[in-house]
């Protein structure tokens, strides 16, 4: 099952879902029959290459402070043509962001995207217009620091992890959620995986996972398939993005599990629905 896109990744796989007729919904409480990450338990030391073979730790994800994450604007700036820039310059009065004499929102927009890319944050329209300063998006990154963490099994050749590729990026920028892709099916190709971010402009940093070792300790079982951890690496909900993965249905009559977990999260509460089966 682990050379088959989109279905199962781990043979397991194949018996767990013969046996599942609708998809099981755990609520506050309760506790899961699962041999990877439990609920509740804090993630272990997970580490992956990404497609750039830049290492992404899990340990690492959390340290964001306001002179790391102003150095880092700064040099998205400068990477994007800006010179010489202080936190307390405005954004819109270097010709780097500037169309004619006003600030361009589309070239701030790339600005958030270099930014929050690597870090998995995803600014949208309102974020994006608030910022004055330099200092307003280090601020953004600083807050997201402790925002949910949603660790997303992906496959580039998976018809439903395309299909959920925009809600991904919605629920990312409305919610605040840092989220990560884990290229996750062994036959997939890293240059399979960079050509499918290049193509729809995905502003998520994928890994490399084709050996499923990072899958395998989350209990990643179809793609794809979303985990979610909170501020202390704990895992607090696992499962489905919603209950839509053919878009049979309208927005408005979704089953939003991920969303609904990550801004209860964010809100300080325990979600309603901590586990449910992921569609494939």
């Amino acid at each position: 099952m682990r050379h088959v896109p989109c279905r199962g990744i781990a043979a397991l796989a194949i018996a767990l879902a013969a046996s599942m007729v609708a998809a099981p919904v755990l609520h506050a409480g309760e506790e899961p029959s699962r041999k990877s990450l439990a609920l509740s338990e804090v993630a272990p030391a997970l580490e992956a290459k990404d497609l750039d073979g830049g290492v992404w730790r899990l340990a690492d994800a959390r340290l964001v402070t306001p002179e790391t994450a102003l150095e880092g604007v700064l040099a998205a700036a400068r990477k994007l043509g800006a010179t010489e820039q202080k936190a307390t310059d405005e954004i819109g009065t270097s010709p780097a962001f500037q169309a004619g004499d006003a600030k361009d929102p589309a070239k701030v927009a790339a600005l958030a995207r270099a930014v929050g890319g690597p870090l998995g944050l995803v600014a949208d329209e309102t974020t994006v217009a608030g910022w004055k300063t330099f200092a307003d998006a280090a601020a953004w990154v600083v807050a997201g620091a402790k925002a949910p963490l949603v660790l997303v099994c992906w496959s580039p050749s998976c018809p439903t992890s395309k299909l959920y590729e925009p809600r991904l990026v919605e629920i990312a920028a409305r919610t605040g959620a840092r989220m990560v892709l884990i290229a996750s099916n062994a036959t997939d190709s890293v240059e399979a995986s960079r050509a499918r971010v290049t193509e729809v402009k995905l502003p998520f940093r994928v890994l490399v996972d084709a050996d499923q070792r990072l899958t395998d300790v989350l209990g990643g079982r179809r793609t794809p398939h979303v985990f979610v951890l909170d501020a202390t690496g704990a895992l607090r909900y696992a499962g489905g993005i919603d209950d839509d993965s053919t878009s049979a249905k309208e927005e408005g009559n979704r089953a939003t599990w991920l969303r609904d977990a990550v801004v209860s999260l964010t809100e300080g509460r325990a979600p309603n629905v901590l586990l449910t089966t992921p569609k494939g």
